[in-house]
Order: structure tokens, then C-alpha cells, then sequence
């Protein structure tokens, strides 16, 4: 049996959805309204080796 070794992971998600807003900003706020786990586009994991 090999010994385990200890990894770092990082998960990168991207989501796309659209909001009606009047500026950048207005749309920044309503963005943060909306629940994101419901548009998940995509999803790149990385591993690193720490050992």
C-alpha cells in the first residue's frame, strides 16, 4: 500500500445567466441576487502536488 499524499485543488466554476439592469453597477447588484448554482456552465479542477 502507498503512503497518501497531500494535494491542493482548486475548482474554478463558471456561470452565465443574464439580468436587465440600467448600468454596470445595477447589474453587479442584481448578479448578486440571483442563485448561481442554477447556471453552471462549466467547471475546471486543478490538482497540484504539495509533498
Amino acid at each position: 500500500m502507498q503512503d497518501e499524499k497531500t494535494y491542493t485543488v482548486r475548482v474554478t466554476v463558471y456561470h452565465q445567466f443574464t439580468v436587465e439592469a440600467n448600468s454596470p453597477e445595477e447589474a453587479r447588484e442584481e448578479a448578486g441576487e440571483v442563485i448561481w448554482d442554477d447556471y453552471i456552465k462549466d467547471c475546471i479542477i486543478d490538482i497540484e502536488d504539495i509533498d
